[in-house]
Parts: C-alpha cells; structure tokens; sequence
C-alpha cells in the first residue's frame, strides 16, 4: 500500500509541473490577394517564455509562427 501512495504522490507531482499555457486569442482582418477576410491567431507562451502563434484564416491552411523569447522582452535573454 505505500509504494502505490508513493507512486500516486509522483504521478501527481509530474502533472503539476506541466504548467497550462497562457494564451490570448485574437481576430485581426487581413487581405488575401484582393478580397479582405478575418483571421483568427491563438498566441501562447512556452515554457521557454517563446510565444506560440497560431493563423486561421478560412480557405487557407493554418499557420504556426515561433518568437523567441529574447524577441518578446530583451531581459529574458541572458
């Protein structure tokens, strides 16, 4: 019985330290060739402090953007 208590406290330790990502959605208009569609992009930050962005724009595939974190805020950088 201690070994399975041991075992559920480091099952749960390890999920604790996968923190959820922050992220802010956002809907911006943009133009595709002549024509001016909205587009959705979903940014999260890392674990790194890098910042995950995400394009959706309809009839087109999605596109994934990476900005480093010393791109986003100099001080991270070291």
């Amino acid at each position: 019985m201690r070994s399975l208590s041991v075992l559920l406290l480091l099952g749960c330790s390890a999920c604790a330290q996968q923190a959820v990502p922050e992220c802010h959605n956002y809907q911006l208009p943009i133009t595709v060739g002549s024509t001016q569609v909205q587009a959705d992009f979903t940014a999260c930050r890392q674990a790194d402090n890098s910042w995950r962005i995400t394009q959706t724009t309809p009839g087109l595939p999605s596109q994934i953007y990476v900005v480093p974190p010393y791109a986003v805020d100099p001080r991270m950088s070291q």
